[in-house]
């Protein structure tokens, strides 16, 4: 793009320019959001700080996200300026995420470089993301994880910024900031095929055939996540497990979309945790807001919560296992295992909501006498035989959802 040729450019380096601010917290796990659908420049509550004229609203899209966007236009100056955040109290946190899009129009020479900053007490700024392009970038979405010494505090401030001669780019595009914690998911649920006084076995993963790499990456799940591990962490582990968050379309009835996924493994006890085998499943997502958790297994009928789950001190928890209630579409989906101890359905081997003739004749029977991680295997005890059929398909066959 031919751009003032006629100036004369002076370079200099380590200049910092930052473009910081959002907006009140949304959601039970955002700190901060902006969109910059007001068309105010600066936002309400940010402040900026030299170079106010170059920052603009701007009627655009360039950043990836929808119109307006924050956009930064070339100045011939060697300067800083900086749009900044309210301060925002992060106490007893330690990390948190932050996600924009932007793009970046160049022009010509090194840089400027554009970053990511933050900062506690009107202290110093401490870059956590940095470029310095030599030609245009993106648009691209960016998610940083921030876990340095401005974290906790209850006066933190973040920046995106541009650093170097502001002759030297076009413009720069900023969209769609948030700042959020990660949603952590506390849930518990049981498998009817290996559940053994008020617990679940571990045979599979005793007997070496639970796999390293989560093994939804097939249909109908075709799962894309490169979960996996060098080792399976621990002897409590009975299997992995698929976690999707999904909410409700607005005025579509009975219809669902999905948010995230992520594999992990469940516990004996019926606990979900991530791949260590103990911490709970972290989800990187900034709106929370109104999600329902739908569970997936092998050889298992998938479960979904009947309500919206809800967060309590940064943690939301959902248990499977009291009551049938707890699950849409009740007893339908879930069954009781022991007096007051409800789990899923064994027996729907090819994971299509039904258990029928189809698991036994296309699956089962091919597998029959054969050891391994088979979803034929409905009890979980790594063999393919009769007591599959016997104990768990005959019982359930006919039921689905």
């Amino acid at each position: 793009m031919l751009k003032r040729y006629f100036l004369h450019i002076i370079k200099i380096s380590n200049i910092l320019i930052c473009l910081t601010g959002l907006s009140i917290m949304m959601y039970g796990q955002t700190y901060l959001a902006e969109d910059f659908s007001s068309g105010l420049m600066p936002p309400n509550g940010w402040v900026i700080d030299n170079v106010a004229t170059q920052w603009t609203a701007n009627n655009s899209a360039n950043a990836g996200g929808t119109a307006p966007e924050a956009r930064f236009q070339w100045i011939n100056q060697i300067s800083t300026t900086r749009l900044i955040s309210p301060e925002i109290d992060l106490t007893g946190l330690t990390t948190v995420l932050f996600q924009f899009n932007h793009m970046y129009d160049d022009y010509e020479g090194d840089g400027p470089a554009v970053g990511v900053a933050t900062r506690s007490g009107s202290g110093g700024w401490n870059s956590v993301w940095e470029i310095l392009p030599t030609a245009n970038v993106g648009p691209e979405k960016i998610d940083l994880e921030i876990s340095n010494e401005d974290i906790g505090q209850p006066d933190f401030q973040i920046c995106c910024y541009v650093q170097g001669d502001l002759f030297n780019l076009d413009y720069w595009y900023v969209d769609d900031i948030f700042l959020y914690r990660p949603m952590e998911l506390d849930i518990t649920i049981f498998l009817e095929g290996p559940y053994m006084n008020d617990q679940m076995t571990n045979d599979l993963n005793v007997t070496g055939y639970l796999p390293l790499s989560q093994p939804f990456n097939v249909p109908p799940w075709n799962y894309a996540g490169t979960e996996n591990v060098f080792a399976i962490p621990n002897s409590n582990i009975t299997d992995w497990i698929l976690v999707e968050l999904l909410r409700k379309e607005q005025f579509v009835q009975q219809k669902y979309k999905s948010v995230a996924e992520q594999a992990g493994f469940v516990l004996r006890n019926g606990t979900i945790t991530g791949l260590d085998g103990n911490s709970t499943l972290s989800f990187h997502i900034p709106d929370t807001d109104s999600l329902y958790v739908w569970i997936h297994h092998r050889n298992h009928l998938s479960a979904m919560s009947s309500g919206i789950l809800i967060q309590s001190k940064g943690v939301y928890t959902y248990d499977f296992t009291s009551d049938s209630s707890t699950a849409y579409l009740g007893k339908y989906a879930m069954k009781e295992l022991s007096v007051g101890t409800w789990g899923i359905l064994s027996g729907d081997e090819n994971a299509d909501g039904q258990i029928n003739n189809f698991d036994k004749n296309e699956i089962w029977l091919q597998q029959q006498n054969n050891t391994g991680y088979l979803s034929g295997d409905y009890n979980m005890d790594s063999e393919v035989n009769e007591t599959d059929i016997n104990t768990l398909w005959e019982a359930n066959c006919g039921k689905g959802h």
